[in-house]
């Protein structure tokens, strides 16, 4: 199959992944947003990291009183209380409180328009070998700063990277939009010299929110600051959430030279977010059309931590 056509498969497919998503889209906010109460329910989280969603029936001094979706009633004193949180209709998945996942809109590498928030910190590790932190510095401006040491073990070069990240405040509730750019840097310490840098600018529209979206975005790759040949890069990247805790992903990347695809690497596979820990596992394919068009299958791990001071709102129930 030639590159071109090759491109166009790829093409298709994703206007069809995108068309399941709008469609999947509207029946989820269909059915999230039937309730059968219409009393506030909260959701408590206690220090030793049980969850509780319901109605307060009773408070004292010292503790609460709720009665759970269970229909059982709960007494739980404020002292052993984290975190409570007021639950929207649409987080409600029978008897169970889906809340929001700082983590969720974390990629492996691919860009989208969402940013983390102003505060927090987090740490990110592929491969065991692959390591960056990204910080939010606004609410809608973060620095990514990354390292690989392997050439310290081997004889591929070490690379490092700084990637700012800027996120322009909603234009709608599905749209969003984001630019930024990527700053590698190859340096083989056994060989003297400059160490070859690569720029990576590109624009990203995101469509949907960190719940089920779609992005897409478009740069191209300089190498040593465009004094050689450049590549444009495009991406296309997908998130679906199927549980309280699990999202189906994916991310790939396009390479093209002379405007053709010259090869791609794709990831697809499951996140899944707990409090401040997530965990991404799946399959990343290489795919080269210009070599007979040939898949390479290899298994990706990363996991990542979350530093944030989140407030207890614990006033809630007192």
């Amino acid at each position: 199959m030639r590159p071109f056509h090759l491109f166009n498969f790829f093409l298709l497919k994703k206007i069809i992944l995108l068309l399941f998503l709008l469609i999947t889209n509207g029946m989820i906010n269909t059915a999230l947003g039937q309730t059968q109460d219409d009393q506030k329910q909260l959701y408590i989280e206690t220090k030793k990291g049980k969850g509780y969603l319901g109605l307060v029936l009773d408070k004292s001094n010292d503790h609460v009183l709720i009665k759970t979706k269970k229909g059982k009633t709960r007494s739980i004193l404020f002292d052993e209380i984290r975190s409570v949180t007021e639950a929207k209709p649409k987080q409600i998945h029978g008897r169970q409180y889906w809340p929001k996942q700082a983590q969720a809109i974390l990629q492996n590498g691919t860009p989208n328009a969402f940013n983390i928030k102003e505060g927090e910190i987090h740490l990110l590790n592929s491969y065991g070998i692959l390591n960056q932190v990204s910080v939010g510095l606004t609410n809608n401006l973060s620095m990514t700063l990354g390292a690989s040491p392997i050439g310290l073990f081997s004889q591929e070069p070490s690379l490092i990277w700084m990637a700012p990240k800027y996120s322009f405040p909603r234009f709608s509730k599905w749209f969003h939009v984001g630019v930024g750019i990527n700053f590698l840097s190859f340096y083989e310490s056994k060989v003297r010299g400059n160490p070859d840098l690569l720029g990576y600018p590109y624009v990203v529209v995101t469509l949907g929110n960190p719940n089920i979206n779609i992005s897409y975005s478009i740069g191209a790759s300089y190498y040593n600051y465009g004094r050689e040949d450049s590549e444009g890069v495009n991406t296309i990247s997908s998130s679906i959430r199927t549980g309280k805790r699990t999202y189906f992903k994916t991310e790939s990347y396009f390479f093209k030279y002379d405007r053709m695809i010259d090869y791609t690497l794709t990831w697809v596979g499951l996140k899944h977010v707990w409090t401040r820990f997530s965990m991404d596992y799946g399959v990343l394919l290489n795919i080269e059309p210009g070599y007979g068009t040939y898949v390479i299958p290899l298994p990706f791990l990363s996991v990542s931590y979350m530093f944030k001071n989140a407030p207890s709102n614990i006033h809630l129930v007192k």
